[in-house]
């Protein structure tokens, strides 16, 4: 069965907002530099429920059969060479426009001052995330700017003319 092609939009300036935003447990994060779709942390409990069982490949990432190949954990195979940072490799970008940093810095420290969302502002990089540990389930744990979203077939999520629910442009001044 082939999968829909998917089409993602996402905010070009992301700016942080005053409070978080939960993901949709059946939306997705973000999307990672190498073309994968990065999901929302995996629903064990419907997952178990229902008998069914998707283990995660080496690279955190499995097949879903309405979804098609994504990441619910970042690790060293699911990211592509990028230039680096005093953060390590860039990942990808959030639903929210941030950039998404691998887990630990290349001296092997995880940021200690890291947001709920697990981002943090440096003079560098700006606001940017990095992604949970691989063992986590989740690559974010929340996003912290409006966020933009993916159309996946006929099930659209976003009015393509004005961007993103919640995100849209204010209206032309007369």
């Amino acid at each position: 069965q082939d999968v829909e092609p998917q089409k993602y939009l996402i905010p070009a300036h992301a700016k942080k907002a005053s409070r978080i935003t939960q993901f949709d447990p059946h939306g997705g994060v973000g999307l990672a530099f190498n073309g994968v779709k990065m999901d929302a942390p995996a629903p064990v409990d419907a997952i178990l429920g229902a008998y069914t069982l998707a283990p995660f490949d080496d690279c955190g990432g499995h097949v879903n059969p309405h979804v098609g190949y994504h990441y619910h954990a970042i690790t060293e195979c699911s990211s592509i060479d990028t230039a680096l940072s005093t953060h390590g490799k860039m990942l990808g970008v959030a639903l929210d426009g941030f950039t998404i940093f691998e887990r630990e810095n290349p001296d092997g420290q995880v940021p200690d001052d890291l947001d709920d969302c697990g981002g943090h502002t440096d003079s560098d990089d700006g606001y940017h995330y990095h992604a949970g540990a691989a063992g986590s389930n989740q690559i974010l744990s929340c996003f912290s700017a409006p966020k933009g979203c993916a159309i996946e077939g006929d099930s659209m999520q976003c009015d393509v003319r004005r961007g993103p629910l919640g995100n849209r442009p204010p209206p032309p001044k007369p």
